[in-house]
């Protein structure tokens, strides 16, 4: 006839189970207990994240971006002026010479 099971064993615990629980290493938490640490653990998680950043401020971006489009085109309208007066200076000075070598002849 097999032996009689506890309470204890019928739930799936033994007494090896039970002795690690209430042993000197792992003492039994109380609920109250056990709130306490893991109010504990997640205050210290908390503290040691970093401050969360700010979304940036899109109308900031948007405002540097136009800036910096018309900075350029300021740059390259006045690169277009600077190109086209060597132009005009270069045509000037070849028609001089282009004259001179006609009036030779």
């Amino acid at each position: 006839m097999p032996p009689k099971r506890t309470r204890t064993q019928r739930s799936g615990e033994n007494s090896n189970t039970e002795s690690t629980a209430q042993g000197s290493e792992n003492p039994a938490l109380t609920p109250a207990q056990i709130a306490e640490l893991v109010a504990t653990t997640v205050a210290q998680i908390l503290a040691g994240q970093h401050a969360p950043q700010p979304p940036p401020n899109l109308d900031q971006q948007a405002e540097e971006i136009r800036r910096m489009r018309e900075e350029l085109e300021a740059q390259q309208a006045e690169e277009m002026r600077r190109m086209h007066e060597e132009f005009q200076e270069a045509a000037r000075i070849g028609l001089k010479v282009e004259w001179r070598i006609l009036m030779k002849i």
